[in-house]
């Protein structure tokens, strides 16, 4: 049996501390159980309030308050000092996934109702910047998910006034409301062709605009992102 196992055994039942560790900090100590302790717990403050950027004694009491559990401190003063959508913004960098994250907090926190896709009339109920990041966030889900030559037919008015008033994005008002227009002059000949061949192509001009589109989606989701930055503290 090797030196201070009593002693580690008395420590491990009071502070969650591994066994090697516990053993290194009983050596310095000669065995005082107690005095070990509070080389751990100074460990802990100093290793968390640089992690942190927190002063030790704020360290000091969440770790006391989740038990020295380091984890669980760190993520219990990661919410104390940031909200939801700020924590969202600097654990994903990338705006695609911020945006989308976002959209998904707002949706859960003001208990918006969906049926598959959102009610985009309830979500037209919160505040203006909330309402834009919601409904466009997942008006581009639907496009990408059903095409866009469907999405024009899907809530296309508010998206177009979110992305012209809100967004500053005109241009792509205008593109997608090409788009829309060469939609509906293409829907009943392709009707006719599908019916008759079982297959359809676009045309080169909506493919052209299709394209054009596209090229300034990634515009819509930077905005959002930021639409959401400079309006943080209306977001949950």
């Amino acid at each position: 049996m090797g030196a201070y196992q009593e002693e580690l055994h008395a420590l491990r039942q009071r502070t969650p501390i591994g066994v090697r560790h516990g053993l290194v900090l009983l050596q310095q100590t000669n065995g005082d159980v107690a005095a070990a302790e509070s080389l751990f717990q100074q460990e802990l403050t100093r290793l968390v309030a640089h992690q942190a950027q927190v002063p030790d004694a704020a360290a000091r009491h969440a770790l006391e308050r989740a038990g020295y559990d380091v984890p669980r401190t760190l993520q219990q003063l990661e919410q104390a000092r940031h909200s939801l959508t700020q924590r969202i913004l600097r654990r994903y960098p990338v705006p695609d996934d911020a945006v989308r994250r976002v959209a998904d907090a707002v949706e859960q926190a003001h208990q918006v109702p969906r049926t598959y896709w959102l009610d985009f009339e309830a979500a037209q109920l919160l505040p203006p910047p909330v309402a834009c990041v919601l409904v466009v966030s997942e008006w581009l889900a639907y496009e990408d998910w059903e095409s866009l030559e469907a999405a024009v037919y899907f809530y296309l008015e508010p998206v177009l006034a979110y992305v012209d008033q809100l967004l500053a994005l005109p241009q792509v008002s205008q593109a997608l409301l090409s788009v829309a227009a060469l939609e509906q002059v293409q829907a009943e000949p392709r009707r006719r062709q599908l019916a008759r061949t079982g297959s359809y192509s676009p045309t080169p001009e909506f493919e052209a605009a299709s394209a054009a589109f596209e090229a300034m989606r990634p515009r819509i989701v930077q905005r959002l992102y930021e639409l959401i930055e400079h309006r943080i503290a209306l977001f949950p």
